[in-house]
């Protein structure tokens, strides 16, 4: 049986060609993945934390910035400039670690390969709020993604 990659080598890879994407497309894409994703803790007030603020996500090897902010219920995806109240950067593999459950948050923010600039009080609430985020409340594609990810790492531990 061959080795598995080591996917902190190849995501960057994969990342590069990523910086392609025109912002306005990368607008849409994700505005269309928060709605789903966060609608019901948007509906149920877990994210009024954010109202009027902004949150920037920063992946530094996909050369993405995504200015986010809670405006009339609705979580908006800003133009690529637009000052942000505090920001989250690191690189894609960071944050498909987190995203996918192969790491814990806190794991990566102690390990600095997620970092928090500005306002860091709402920083660590957007941080509270994904530790506590219930997989149950997710969309159901969403749920399978991370019962795969915990499983893929499961295995890849196993295999070391």
């Amino acid at each position: 049986m061959l080795p598995l990659p080591d996917p902190y080598a190849v995501i960057p890879l994969l990342a590069r060609p990523l910086r392609l994407v025109p912002h306005p497309l990368q607008q849409g894409v994700l505005a269309l993945a928060l709605e789903q994703v966060f609608r019901a803790s948007v509906g149920e007030g877990d994210l009024d934390f954010l109202e009027g603020r902004c949150l920037a996500i920063e992946i530094e090897d996909a050369g993405w910035r995504w200015p986010i902010r809670l405006a009339g219920g609705r979580l908006e995806v800003l133009e690529r400039e637009h000052p942000a109240d505090v920001v989250i950067r690191g690189e894609s593999p960071a944050f498909l670690a987190m995203a996918g459950g192969f790491e814990d948050p806190d794991t990566l923010f102690f390990q600095r390969r997620l970092v928090i600039e500005g306002d860091t009080e709402l920083g660590l609430g957007v941080k509270n709020f994904l530790d506590g985020l219930d997989e149950e409340r997710l969309p159901a594609a969403m749920q399978q993604a991370l019962r795969l990810g915990r499983g893929v790492r499961s295995r890849l531990l196993q295999a070391r």
